[in-house]
């Protein structure tokens, strides 16, 4: 490989090296780095310094999908209420979700209402981090699917800040409609085949949503299933590894524990079969009323999930059978593929 000499030629080299291996990351492949440097002699240090580096951003992208509305820093969490970002005018914050705060905004040019999701600082101030998620996005966004809300673009302002231009669902949360009254099992049913299509959907693309959850979950007022917040959602190869979580993310348990899947609940790596047990968890929500485990304590709620099953004497009696034999697949790990949710047809 011929490589012209001078800073700039060398800035350009490197960031090229650190796009193909970020593009390769992001696909899911697992570049090997040995074999990756071959094709740079000259840069092997530099390199290998910023492949290490992204592989700190993946820890910190892991952490703060999962992280606390209350735990993000100053400079993530301004209010931008009455500004303008590109070609569009915030109006209103309307939410947090794994990245910080969610605003509505007037999109002035296509003349809509979109949401916009920004950044956190940490992460908007660093260049492979930027990148990182820019190829990650560019996978989100191959994303059709009736039941999942799209990403629209990608602001970056220039100034240390990043944000996500994503498809405004007007409606309620599934979490609020569950609150709100009792489902009857037909709407538990036509719900839980929507949120089955759309996480499979994800899966044959291999893409893991880690945070399925109610919260994440808008029921539009005609009746459909949108499932949010795949902005900062994992691509994965294979059966996941279980090993423990890395430095970066040492005692700081990922997911939502009323939804973690034991692997999560014990800090391990998580890919799509995750989902699967979140999806379990909101089906029994939504037909029991009741969340699957509970506790004084997220330890107690964390406990349940690794020791014991659900009491499935709280299933309605009219659940159909094939919805049982679900939740047996679900916390019995059979399931033998991505795609076994959309193979169980969720209804009568």
């Amino acid at each position: 490989m011929m490589i012209a000499n001078g800073d700039d030629n060398k800035v350009d080299v490197l960031d090229e090296a650190l796009a193909r291996f970020v593009n390769s990351y992001v696909q899911g492949e697992q570049p090997d780095i040995d074999d990756f440097v071959e094709r740079y002699p000259r840069y092997e240090a530099q390199i290998r310094q910023r492949v290490q580096s992204l592989c700190e951003i993946d820890a910190l992208f892991d952490s703060i999908v999962q992280t606390e509305a209350g735990e993000f820093e100053e400079g993530a969490d301004r209010d931008l209420v009455g500004s303008r970002i590109g070609n569009f005018e915030i109006t209103e914050m309307i939410g947090r979700g794994g990245m910080g705060v969610v605003y509505l905004a007037h999109d002035t040019k296509l003349k809509r209402s979109v949401a916009v999701k920004g950044l956190p600082a940490k992460l908007a101030a660093d260049a492979t981090a930027r990148m990182r998620f820019q190829r990650e996005a560019e996978l989100l966004a191959s994303l059709n699917h009736p039941n999942i809300a799209v990403i629209h673009d990608i602001i970056d302002d220039k100034a240390d800040n990043g944000y996500l231009v994503l498809e405004y669902v007007p409606g309620e949360t599934l979490s609020k409609r569950i609150a709100r009254e009792p489902l009857t099992v037909e709407q538990a049913l036509s719900f839980g085949e929507q949120i089955a299509s759309a996480i499979s959907a994800a899966h044959k693309k291999g893409i893991a949503h880690r945070d399925l959850k109610p919260g994440n979950i808008k029921i539009t007022p005609d009746g459909q299933v949108k499932v949010l917040d795949f902005g900062l959602a994992k691509t994965y190869t294979g059966e996941a590894k279980d090993t423990e979580a890395t430095a970066t993310q040492r005692h700081h348990i990922m997911g939502t524990p009323a939804y973690m899947s034991p692997e999560q609940a014990r800090g391990q790596s998580a890919d799509h079969r995750t989902d699967i047990w979140s999806f379990g968890c909101i089906m029994y929500q939504m037909l029991t009323g009741k969340l699957p485990f509970e506790g004084k304590t997220s330890t107690d709620v964390l406990a349940g999930i690794i020791e014991r099953e659900p009491d499935w004497k709280l299933l309605p009696e009219d659940t159909p059978t094939n919805i049982r034999i679900l939740f047996v697949a679900v916390w019995k790990k059979t399931w033998t593929n991505v795609s076994t949710t959309s193979k169980i047809q969720l209804s009568k």
